[in-house]
């Protein structure tokens, strides 16, 4: 028999959300793509989320839109030299290219700390690019 919810609450979704991560798995690989679900937001009685499914490139990148916009949008910023997946030194930390914020005018980088995994933002000029205008 099935549980029954009568009401959602944070723990509630975070459950639900890892179930639908769960068995979104078996499509990501039967199709060979990465499938993300969103962050959530919720009442009582409903909640919503988000979906996201990007195509992965022959060395593993994930194509997600962020990854698309710097590939779209890189050259507008003056970045000339990189591509997603590519790493560069940044005050003795080493970062690898995940995506743009084309709209973000101060810092439309994103990159993931080697170490940490974190994703940071960063200015166009750290890559050798300009201000957009």
């Amino acid at each position: 028999m099935s549980k029954s919810i009568n009401s959602f609450d944070r723990s509630t979704v975070i459950s639900i959300v890892n179930d639908i991560e769960s068995a979104l798995a078996k499509v990501a690989n039967q199709y060979g793509v990465n499938i993300k679900v969103g962050s959530a937001s919720f009442s009582p009685t409903n909640f919503t989320t988000k979906i996201s499914v990007s195509t992965i490139s022959k060395d593993g990148t994930v194509m997600s839109k962020e990854a698309s916009d710097f590939d779209r949008y890189a050259f507008s910023f003056g970045i000339t030299d990189y591509k997603v997946g590519d790493e560069f030194e940044f005050r003795d930390e080493t970062y690898k290219i995940v995506g743009m914020l084309p709209r973000s005018k101060k810092y439309p980088v994103l990159a993931k700390s080697v170490s940490s995994g974190k994703t940071f933002k960063f200015p166009a000029s750290v890559l050798g690019g300009h201000r957009y205008r």
